[in-house]
């Protein structure tokens, strides 16, 4: 009795990684890279603000293209230069306070991207992205320091890649 137990067991546990392999493989597949680490207009203060703000950008991202692309396909974004809305502010605030004004510190994203679909189809580009009117258009509170340059790709994400949306997922 505890043989056949032990067996229904490995069967199932069998049959739920396969079925987990099928789902991983159903991914579309995203490399974001940052050739130009530490030569940004503003990332931020410092390495650790830097790195911080590659691995958030580089999340959101992916975040993007597993919701919006085909699974047989392959996506590679370089961020090539990020200049983060506002700026650090020298003063009366405190060291490492960020102020937004919306005069000419608007969020500024310059990238390049290749898509490669499953039928060999390739599209490729390299593009500035910015948003001058970040503090007008009005989504309420947010905590996210990055708020603005994810709607920034965002945004740019939708516009380039909606036509690849798969229809159902």
């Amino acid at each position: 009795m505890r043989a056949s137990t032990f067996a229904m067991a490995l069967t199932l546990g069998l049959a739920l990684a396969a079925a987990a392999l099928c789902v991983a493989a159903a991914e579309p597949s995203v490399s974001i890279s940052f050739p130009n680490h530490g030569k940004y207009a503003d990332a931020g203060e410092g390495e650790r603000d830097v790195r911080r703000t590659e691995a958030a950008l580089s999340a959101h991202l992916e975040h993007l293209a597993e919701r919006a692309l085909a699974a047989d396909t392959q996506l590679n974004i370089e961020l090539l230069d990020i200049d983060l809305a506002g700026r650090i502010s020298v003063g009366r605030l405190p060291a490492g306070v960020r102020v937004l004004d919306g005069r000419t510190d608007w969020p500024r994203i310059e990238l390049r991207y290749t898509l490669t679909a499953s039928d060999g189809t390739v599209s490729r580009g390299q593009e500035s992205l910015s948003d001058p009117t970040y503090l007008q258009r009005h989504l309420g509170a947010s905590s996210d320091p990055l708020h603005h340059e994810k709607r920034l790709l965002s945004d740019w994400f939708r516009q380039r890649f909606s036509a690849q949306a798969p229809t159902q997922r």
